[in-house]
């Protein structure tokens, strides 16, 4: 029941997630990219120091280069996805983006050793499949610099995940520190290079009611059952949950913008949610099995 209820609240961050697609266009329509990552990463960071210091201990020397290493991964993950839009298209964009759950099973086997477990590898090529369906790109041909970047991009995404199942066996005063630490390290980043990037800074009231949801459930939420959850789970079964985001930010656009999905999209979204779905009742009968 552990593992379910982990894939349950995994699945609420990739609805949030998907909702934030919503909120970034909203704020864009009056502030610049890099204004509206600073103040998303600077409120949150500064919510979850009010909330972890409730609970806080001794903030470990560990612990603090844990937080650098995701806060940097984190900054420069987003970073790279917004500069290669500048280069390529969205549906590009997209399509290479979701190729972090191909990065997560190999930063999973690579670096933290894990063995991919019965019926993941089926799922990520599924998924991967519906991606490729969902986003409408025709071919890998032709590969420019903004691809090269998203692709980097992706694989960023792909580690963070993968690290984030490593460093986040705490207790949960020190998991609120981690999280803190993360948030706090990517705002500091985002806010040193902001003056680099020319555009307005002075959100109105569209960028205002999008920044709430990106800093509510679109980063604080979503950053503490990442991290309490996660562990719960392994780093491709979480990726392949992470993998429908698309999915629901194409329905927010639905309900919101009135953008009606094409026939390819919807037989994309049934595949990666096959995919999800395979994975999932795979393990839980393995699971049967062995009891």
């Amino acid at each position: 029941m552990a593992g379910l209820r982990a894939d349950l609240y995994l699945l609420l961050c990739s609805i949030a997630w998907g909702g934030t697609y919503i909120a970034i266009k909203a704020g864009l329509t009056e502030i610049s990219p890099a204004a509206l990552l600073a103040y998303r990463m600077t409120g949150a960071a500064l919510l979850f120091w009010i909330w972890s210091f409730a609970q806080a201990g001794k903030i470990r020397r560990a612990l603090v280069w844990r937080g650098a290493i995701l806060g940097v991964l984190m900054y420069v993950s987003f970073g790279l996805q917004t500069v290669g839009l500048v280069y390529t298209s969205v549906s590009h964009s997209a399509f290479i983006t979701g190729f972090f759950v191909v990065f997560t099973a190999i930063f999973s086997r690579t670096v933290l050793r894990r063995k991919l477990r019965p019926g993941a590898l089926p799922g990520v090529v599924l998924v991967t499949l519906g991606l490729y369906i969902f986003t409408g790109m025709e071919r890998f041909s032709n590969f420019n610099v903004g691809d090269w970047l998203t692709l980097a991009s992706a694989a960023g995404f792909g580690l963070h995940i993968a690290l984030i199942d490593e460093y986040s066996r705490l207790e949960e005063g020190e998991l609120r520190l981690l999280i803190t630490l993360q948030l706090t390290v990517c705002a500091l980043i985002a806010l040193i290079f902001l003056p680099f990037f020319p555009g307005r800074l002075e959100p109105g009231n569209s960028a205002i009611i999008g920044l709430l949801f990106l800093i509510f459930p679109g980063t604080l939420l979503v950053a503490y059952l990442q991290g309490r959850y996660q562990k719960e789970t392994t780093p491709t079964r979480a990726a392949l949950i992470f993998a429908l985001e698309p999915v629901f930010a194409a329905l927010g656009g639905f309900l919101f913008f009135r953008e009606v999905p094409g026939v390819y999209q919807w037989i994309g979204a049934a595949i990666m949610i096959f995919g999800t779905l395979f994975s999932e009742l795979f393990r839980y009968r393995e699971a049967s099995r062995s009891r």
